[in-house]
């Protein structure tokens, strides 16, 4: 379950979106889907009161930085709705990325 309190929730996942995703660590997360190359839905184990809640994602490589080219990752989150929202990974230059190393964590009213 998510954490609850003072009227608000928050939830959080850290997954691999390389291959079959599966979640590394998640509070309140009920599942994830898969929509294709570096875009997921996350969902919900509870809802949120309105979509004006507040979600934030990042995307990455779990491993260590071993030099070289390692070109900046930006994440968009789009479709909020109360059980919660989609992520789309994409590189600095916008096309779409799976990665290994997926973060989002939402809060708002409950």
């Amino acid at each position: 379950m998510a954490y609850k309190g003072r009227g608000g929730i928050f939830i959080h996942g850290h997954w691999n979106g390389t291959g079959t995703i599966s979640l590394y660590d998640s509070l309140g997360i009920s599942s994830l889907t898969d929509f294709g190359t570096g875009h997921y839905r996350i969902n919900a184990a509870i809802v949120f009161d309105n979509t004006n809640y507040t979600a934030i994602a990042g995307c990455g490589d779990k491993g260590s930085f071993a030099g070289g080219n390692n070109p900046e990752r930006m994440m968009l989150v789009t479709d909020y709705n109360l059980g919660g929202a989609r992520v789309q990974c994409r590189t600095a230059t916008g096309g779409s990325a799976d990665r290994d190393s997926i973060c989002y964590m939402a809060s708002g009213d409950n």
